[in-house]
């Protein structure tokens, strides 16, 4: 007995100093051990496939806001006596890994990653961004509902499904792209998502569609799709969740529209994005004097609605509000020409930016001409106090018409150089409308005497 007991005694404290001795060796985590879990910096992970890979995993305990996961970990290993480390791939967010991280507001996941699992960012109300790669071929279902700050997401063209539920309540989500990838999209992926009025699908062949997946989105929407694809989803489950189906461009990119003006200090165009690709334009003037003339094509309708098939651009043309105007003016001998608040008397050229009767500016040039009493370029005339030089004409200036108090055996409208514009004979009404504005001379006839008038056209 005594040597029994010696015997099991020795066993025991041979033991305690393996145990003892191995121990001291102890520097970390265990190896090859499925469903240890570690810290790592701020995230947690967990052993899975008999240890050979990671996961991210039950991270919301450390109040993190901003995460960028790794591709790699490396970790000391429980059992190793030579102080070995281990590196493992990170290859997918655990079930629920961040499921209320509520301070949470961006995620970046590296290339390793192959699944976004199960809920793996439920209720994240504060996540608005996320980074995904295209390693990732599924976003299981849950995985980021009820994400209320995010406004967008990019999916990668490695993703072949959208799990059910996966999107659902995102209520900030306005826009999504799905890849062409994509083959089914399960139940209730978008369901709620009330800000969602444009969504993007490459497929040619419309992706399988899980009930109400697109039920409650924002109205209107609009779903667009590959160029010759709109039959297709038309006959298919996505036409009954929007209000229109557009087909992008030979890009597979939506249309854009392109308007500018001619001059920005003339006018400036407004734009009201409509449903369906079809936009509303109006061309606004921005100064009093400038006006909408037409748009690039032609067109003159002011607003107009167009339809944007494909990339499109429009000019609007505007009127130039400030003039360049010359006009000759004739004044008798002894007479005086008000011209911005001068009173001229001498023959020359003379320019001012004054205001027309419109309140527009116009660069005004006048070239005055002053007319000696005598002057009949070379017809016979007569100054002596005969019915010519009694005869009224009304009114002057004038916009074209012109009355006279006896009828004239001969009229002439004349310029500045005696070039004879116009002739008329035994009336007493005339009109010059043709004419551009600007002072003309009346020449008037009668028998062998002839006398001038000066007439202003407006």
């Amino acid at each position: 007995m005594k040597r029994l007991l010696f015997f099991i005694c020795t066993i025991l404290c041979a033991n305690m100093l393996f145990a003892q001795d191995h121990t001291d060796n102890y520097i970390g985590t265990p190896c090859n051990y499925p469903g240890y879990s570690f810290t790592v910096g701020d995230l947690t992970y967990r052993a899975v496939c008999a240890g050979e890979v990671v996961e991210v995993f039950d991270n919301c305990y450390n109040y993190i806001t901003s995460v960028n996961i790794p591709s790699t970990i490396t970790v000391p290993c429980y059992y190793s006596v030579d102080n070995s480390l281990v590196t493992f791939p990170v290859i997918g967010i655990a079930t629920f890994g961040f499921s209320n991280c509520h301070g949470l507001t961006s995620v970046t996941i590296p290339n390793s990653v192959t699944s976004i699992a199960i809920g793996a960012f439920y209720n994240c109300s504060s996540l608005n961004s996320v980074t995904i790669p295209n390693s990732v071929t599924s976003i299981e279902h849950d995985a980021f509902q009820y994400c209320s700050s995010l406004t967008s997401i990019d999916i990668p063209n490695s993703v072949t499904s959208i799990g059910g539920y996966a999107f659902r309540g995102c209520s900030s989500l306005t826009s999504i792209t799905i890849p062409n990838s994509v083959t089914s999209i399960g139940e209730y992926a978008f369901y709620v998502c009330g800000s969602l009025t444009s969504v993007i699908s490459l497929a040619t062949n419309p992706p399988a569609l899980g009930e109400t997946a697109f039920s409650h989105i924002a109205s209107p929407s609009t779903l667009y799709v590959p160029n010759g694809c709109r039959q297709a989803y038309e006959n298919s489950s996505w036409a009954q969740y929007f209000d229109c189906i557009v087909e992008l461009d030979s890009n597979n990119s939506i249309a854009e529209l392109d308007v500018e003006v001619n001059n920005e200090e003339w006018g400036s165009v407004e734009v009201y994005e409509g449903l369906c690709g079809t936009d509303t334009l109006r061309a606004v003037a921005e100064m009093d004097c400038s006006e909408f003339l037409r748009w690039s094509d032609g067109d003159t309708n002011n607003p107009r609605v167009v339809n944007v098939a494909s990339d499109t651009s429009f000019t609007a043309i505007f009127k130039d509000p400030i003039k360049d105007t010359i006009i000759d003016v004739i004044i008798m001998q002894g007479e005086t020409y008000n011209f911005n608040g001068q009173e001229l008397s001498e023959e020359g050229v003379y320019n001012a930016r004054v205001l027309s009767v419109l309140g527009c500016e116009i660069n005004l040039t006048v070239n005055l001409y002053v007319i000696s009493n005598d002057y009949t370029n070379g017809e016979t005339s007569s100054l002596q106090e005969t019915e010519l030089e009694e005869i009224v004409f009304y009114p002057n200036p004038t916009k074209g018409l012109i009355s006279f108090s006896k009828s004239i055996e001969k009229i002439e409208v004349v310029d500045i150089s005696g070039k004879i514009l116009l002739s008329f004979s035994n009336v007493r009404e005339i009109n010059i409308g043709d004419l551009p504005a600007g002072s003309y001379l009346l020449r008037l006839h009668s028998n062998e005497n002839s006398v001038l008038r000066k007439i202003v056209k407006e």
